[in-house]
């Protein structure tokens, strides 16, 4: 979605601070951290500025009312 709306910069909030130092870090993923985690270090390549920021609280009230939409 991001590269249909020509986005150039890219920046992903999550809680797990180990997965968000690790994709910073570009290290080489293994089936223990999943497609997800290997996707997201692909996609990175795809933009100018990509950058994972490690936060202690997400907020999901908005996404548990999409679910129930």
């Amino acid at each position: 979605m991001l590269r249909n709306y020509q986005r150039r910069e890219v920046t992903i909030y999550m809680e797990n601070k180990h997965l968000a130092t690790k994709i910073n870090g570009h290290t080489n993923f293994s089936n223990y951290w999943g497609t997800v985690a290997r996707d997201i270090d692909t996609m990175r390549l795809d933009f100018t500025y990509f950058e994972c920021i490690s936060i202690d609280y997400i907020d999901k009230a908005p996404l548990n009312y999409l679910r129930g939409a």
